[in-house]
């Protein structure tokens, strides 16, 4: 009910903010400018937005940061090797591999999985060690 709340206010503000603020929306309406490549990266948000929360009501929030760190990770591995590849018929320009961005990425993840994984605290007061 939260997000759902959440997300009614978050719709309702971006649109007023882009009529506001934005001049060919006001012109020539919402959809101007777009094409395909906006359709299709707008429908991939929808579904890794359904995805995303579906993960959370069958798992919980610790595997949906963890599954996010794995993306980052999938995400960059797929620029080095495979946009290459399919950039004649992607919109996507594939990267050279370099060690130090594969390493940074690397930090990322395994930062995400320490501090999701790691046991909580325990709270131990000098109080309760001196009576």
């Amino acid at each position: 009910v939260q997000v759902v709340q959440l997300k009614f206010a978050w719709f309702w503000t971006t649109l007023a903010l882009t009529l506001a603020f934005d001049g060919n929306v006001r012109v020539h309406g919402f959809w101007d400018g777009w094409d395909w490549r906006t359709i299709i990266v707008a429908i991939s948000w929808v579904c890794k937005g359904w995805s995303t929360f579906l993960v959370l009501k069958r798992l919980d929030s610790v595997l949906k940061n963890i599954g996010e760190a794995a993306a980052i990770l999938v995400i960059y591995l797929f620029e080095v090797t495979v946009a290459k590849h399919v950039s004649g018929w992607l919109p996507i320009n594939g990267k050279d591999f370099r060690l130090t961005v594969f390493l940074m990425v690397w930090v990322v993840v395994l930062t995400v999985l320490t501090y999701t994984m790691a046991a909580p605290q325990k709270k131990n007061s000098v109080a309760a060690k001196n009576p």
